[in-house]
């Protein structure tokens, strides 16, 4: 992959993510007949999303009990995928040259390229880098991402469609009265 095409990658991948979460949330709204009850259950899957996702509340600061959600969130498979392309050697090289630093010697100033920065310091406190490797390493999770919206899109479309028959049998069953009665 090419440095100048990196930022539409991170961009196109995070779309899919929201897109995602998009389709499980609307497919989940038309799989049962209570609008109330999943408008309120979707609202808390979203938030749970979002809050334990590592963005807000850092994986390190979960209780014991949520700590399985580190590898349940589809943040955490994302993560990996983009920051083995960000941080690849090419994008290191390229970083470093712009960097310039002042090495003193003797009495002199000089001002030299800086020795290039791997950042596994931030990798680490973000526990992404794990010294006894125990993350798992999803191969492509895009190709996943898109497969999962691939897949809750046509439930989605499949149960709408059986939602909109069933109710024109029940309508024609009952039948209208347009008269307003008090």
């Amino acid at each position: 992959m090419q440095m100048n095409h990196l930022g539409g990658l991170i961009i196109s991948v995070m779309l899919l993510y929201l897109n995602c979460i998009q389709v499980l949330i609307t497919a989940s709204v038309y799989l049962l007949p209570y609008t109330r009850t999943m408008t309120i259950l979707a609202s808390a899957v979203a938030s749970a999303l979002s809050i334990l996702s590592g963005y807000t509340l850092h994986v390190k600061d979960q209780p014991e009990y949520l700590q399985w959600m580190q590898y349940v969130n589809p943040a955490s498979w994302l993560l990996p995928f983009l920051l083995n392309r960000e941080l690849s050697p090419e994008a290191i090289q390229s970083s470093s040259g712009k960097i310039l630093c002042q090495v003193k010697h003797q009495d002199i100033i000089v001002q030299l390229p800086c020795s290039s920065r791997n950042g596994t310091t931030i990798l680490k406190h973000y526990g992404f880098h794990k010294p006894d490797k125990l993350f798992f390493n999803y191969d492509n999770p895009p190709v996943a991402m898109i497969g999962f919206y691939v897949v809750l899109s046509v439930v989605g479309c499949i149960v709408f469609t059986m939602n909109c028959c069933g109710r024109n049998k029940t309508t024609r069953i009952r039948g209208h009265n347009y008269i307003n009665k008090p």
